[in-house]
């Protein structure tokens, strides 16, 4: 059985690629939230967390972006696109699809992938 407009294709439109490391999300002025990366691509993340945020909710990330020449400090706008309860990976998964992301983030992003 398929639920009505469940679709079992990708609509990423770049690829994501593992990535472990802390996270930190801030929603809102003040709500700051921890987590960790699960995979990281030039349009977004996924990120564990131990809070279900909501569909469409915009949000700050900032991690340490591990790059050939040492951590690059990520600061990047984002908006939760999936939301998921994952007790394989011990929390709510998220994917962020990033917004209006900065040449000096994609370059980070760039730099991770060439490792």
């Amino acid at each position: 059985m398929s639920l009505p407009g469940a679709s079992v294709e990708n609509r990423r439109a770049t690829d994501r690629f593992p990535l472990r490391t802390k996270v930190l999300l801030v929603v809102g002025d003040n709500q700051r939230i921890e987590g960790r990366t699960l995979d990281i691509g030039k349009g977004g993340m996924g990120v564990v967390c131990d809070w279900n945020l909501s569909f469409g909710t915009d949000l700050v990330v900032r991690l340490g972006l591990p790059t050939r020449t040492g951590a690059c400090q990520m600061v990047v706008r984002a908006r939760v696109v999936n939301v998921t309860l994952a007790g394989s990976v011990g929390g709510f998964r998220l994917g962020l699809q990033f917004l209006n992301a900065d040449a000096g983030t994609l370059s980070a992003i760039d730099q991770f992938l060439q490792r």
